[in-house]
């Protein structure tokens, strides 16, 4: 849970720090943040999306 705090807080200081925010930049942020959130709920999730990752790694 510490963990997941500290990742959001972390991207969340990377989001304050754009300039010129528009709907891409906007998602940029949010999507990270929101995966971020369901990995640590779900991480089985992690595993459909970079599974190909893990198996290169081995």
């Amino acid at each position: 849970m510490i963990g997941a705090i500290c990742g959001e807080a972390a991207l969340g200081y990377i989001a304050r720090k754009e300039e010129n925010v528009d709907l891409w930049v906007a998602l940029r942020s949010i999507i990270p943040m929101g995966l971020l959130i369901e990995f640590v709920i779900n991480p089985r999730f992690l595993d459909t999306l970079f599974g190909w990752l893990a198996n290169i790694s081995l």
